[in-house]
């Protein structure tokens, strides 16, 4: 029997309401297949072998009669195989992953076991629905636990639903906050799934609220039409500015990282729109005894790359006006001079009145002050970033900083950022910041990531930073590159003073800068502090 004709007997035989939901053709997939034929599936930009062999072996210790068993995470296949092949017990299979589930029914007899009852197979949300016996035993494919780490919170009899938009960065750490708050967290992965899904989602789950990291189009509205209220933390910088919402969505508030953005986000469409600073995953990080192994470390991009190709999209988009991008080179100069400010914006008005309007206008919104901005960014950090070559520093992130080799930097590659940043942030003596010259008024997440793992920082001075810690105290602050130099060259010989100061920021961020403590506050502002809390021995991860 071929793959198809498996996974049609598999379908026939199920429902036919879930049939018909995995028989919807998909706009995107995870899965993929490596150089040599291999399935792979894609998380975090990163295309991982879709395998079970790894993890046969505690599947096979299974006994023939027992207890159902729940396997959360399908992986290949070959665990649901071998249980419905050698035993005799009911399993209940559950994934989130439409392409997954396809792969899978196109390998796995299982239509008999179907009918007979003794295979459930659950989808997504199902899972929110299906009373798990309790004596069930739980079988978590290793690969998959981190990313479906939502289902443990599924499980639970009881507690409001949240949905948590599926994306990349701090939306992890944003569901570990709502689940430690007591909500049930369905992750709602929109860019794969069917059209048909998102309605089914929308009107069975039940979801008290939604939560997303960064505007998204079209989500807001189609809350609105389920009254479901609805919170993004917007945290990452868009050329382009927020994505735009159409009509009145006053169920949806938006919390931006800088306060500079709150207009953009009126201009959007959104009316309820706040600052809400950025945080640390403070359950990711334990600080403990340090032994410096590095004298400074800085870990981020260089921007160079970016810096280049903003550069070439200014130049394309003005291609016709030579005259005009004389002018912007004029711009940049004037910028080189004071790397300590952003004043783009203010010197693009006044040589180029009205261009920044019109680029907006023509190009769907584009700000060129941004991309003019990430150009300038880029050579400020390289420039002073590779002062403190000469004291030992070293770098983790993209190509750009072999540009700062040859000022006696250190490159190391990528650092990735769940197993590689809480090993970094433990192994060096300073770590400094060197903040994207347009974000000035933002205090980045890599500020409150350093001090919550405990270390030592010394970051650019801005009013903002002020607000949330104390200099001297909590960690130390520069203005200009020599000042940076030379903080960190005093700071090398003072352990005792470092180790006294990066405690202090350590425990501030733990009590108050958490993103545990975000989420709750993005909570409590739609009004829904009441509906859910921590269990009795407070608030857990899976």
């Amino acid at each position: 029997m071929s793959s198809e004709e498996l996974r049609e007997a598999n379908l026939d035989a199920m429902s036919s309401e879930l049939a018909l939901r995995l028989r919807e053709p998909l706009p995107d997939s995870r899965l993929g297949v490596d150089d040599d034929g291999a399935p792979t599936w894609t998380r975090f930009r990163r295309p991982r072998l879709l395998r079970d062999a790894h993890c046969m072996e505690r599947i096979q210790q299974c006994s023939v009669e027992g207890p159902p068993i729940i396997l959360l995470g399908l992986g290949a296949g070959q665990r649901l195989a071998w249980l419905l092949e050698n035993t005799r017990r009911v399993v209940i299979s559950w994934d989130p992953d439409h392409a997954i589930w396809q792969y899978v029914l196109g390998v796995v007899d299982g239509a008999d076991a179907i009918r007979e009852g003794r295979w459930k197979p659950l989808l997504g949300p199902d899972l929110l629905h299906f009373r798990v016996p309790p004596e069930s035993e739980r079988h978590w494919h290793p690969d998959f636990r981190a990313a479906y780490a939502d289902a443990e919170s599924m499980l639970q009899p009881e507690g409001p639903v949240a949905l948590m938009v599926q994306g990349e960065l701090y939306v992890d750490d944003v569901a570990e906050g709502l689940r430690a708050l007591g909500w049930r967290v369905f992750r709602w992965d929109v860019a794969y799934l069917p059209t048909a899904e998102h309605a089914h989602i929308l009107a069975t789950t039940g979801a008290r609220m939604a939560l997303a990291v960064n505007t998204q189009e079209g989500l807001a509205e189609a809350l609105r039409s389920h009254n479901i209220p609805f919170a993004v933390w917007e945290i990452d910088p868009n050329t382009s500015g927020p994505a735009p919402v159409h009509g009145p969505c006053d169920q949806t508030v938006v919390f931006t990282y800088r306060q500079h953005n709150l207009p953009a986000l009126r201009r959007a469409g959104y009316r309820h729109v706040e600052h809400l600073p950025l945080a640390a995953p403070t359950h990711r990080y334990r600080p403990s005894e340090r032994v410096p192994t590095v004298p400074i470390a800085f870990v981020g991009a260089s921007m160079a790359e970016s810096g280049q190709r903003m550069q070439a999209t200014i130049r394309e988009m003005l291609a016709h006006e030579p005259s005009t991008l004389a002018s912007l080179e004029r711009v940049w100069a004037i910028q080189r001079q004071d790397p300590s400010r952003w004043i783009i914006p203010k010197i693009l008005e006044s040589v180029c009145p009205g261009l920044r309007a019109r680029v907006r206008r023509t190009h769907a919104g584009v700000d060129l002050a941004l991309l003019m901005g990430e150009v300038s960014a880029a050579e400020k950090r390289l420039s002073w970033l590779s002062h403190l070559g000469p004291l030992g520093l070293q770098v983790w992130g993209d190509a750009g900083w072999s540009l700062t080799l040859a000022h006696g930097v250190s490159w190391n590659g990528w650092a990735d950022h769940f197993t590689d940043l809480p090993k970094i942030y433990a192994s060096a003596a300073i770590h400094v910041d060197v903040p994207r010259l347009y974000q000035q008024d933002a205090v980045a997440m890599r500020i409150f990531d350093v001090m919550s793992a405990g270390g030592f920082l010394v970051a650019e001075h801005s009013p903002q930073l002020l607000e949330l810690f104390r200099p001297g105290v909590e960690l130390e602050t520069y203005r200009t590159p020599a000042e940076l130099v030379d903080k960190c060259r005093f700071y090398l010989q003072q352990p005792e003073r470092r180790q006294a100061i990066a405690q202090a920021g350590c425990e501030r961020v733990h009590r108050d800068h958490s993103i545990r403590v975000r989420v709750g506050q993005m909570v409590e502002r739609l009004g829904l502090s009441a509906l859910a809390s921590p269990g009795p021995s407070g608030p857990r991860s899976p």
